[in-house]
């Protein structure tokens, strides 16, 4: 991807195995395919944060229960933490949607970066 291994803030890997996504001390989010060794995806910040840096990434796997047909619907997406690089700036989380192996941006919210840091997702 262009930048040493030392930048790298954050790696995660798909949950079929087939991906490995890494953040890096830039602005791009970039998206490996493991079977083919090579870069598939380079993925900016939104419009919303031009000067934004991606920092962490992980995959996300979430279980609901659909009360129409009473089934468990599993949802996976990934979740990106992006922190702008003026100073006192916003810190965002974003919504990655990981369908058909093609990596996006679906959602995008504010925080303040103690919001961010000590976040979970239920």
């Amino acid at each position: 991807g262009g930048s040493s291994d030392k930048d790298i803030t954050s790696i995660a890997f798909s949950c079929d195995s087939k991906h490995l996504i890494a953040c890096n001390k830039s602005q791009h989010l970039f998206v490996y395919s493991l079977s083919e060794e090579k870069l598939l995806q380079r993925l900016q910040p939104p419009p919303q944060t031009p000067n934004a840096l991606y920092r962490h990434f992980r995959i996300v796997r979430v279980m609901r229960m659909d009360s129409s047909e009473g089934k468990v619907q599993e949802h996976r997406f990934g979740l990106a933490t992006l922190v702008e690089t003026a100073r006192n700036g916003w810190s965002y989380l974003a919504k990655v949607s990981t369908e058909n192996n093609e990596y996006k941006i679906v959602g995008l919210v504010r925080a303040i970066q103690e919001t961010v840091t000590s976040c979970s997702v239920r």
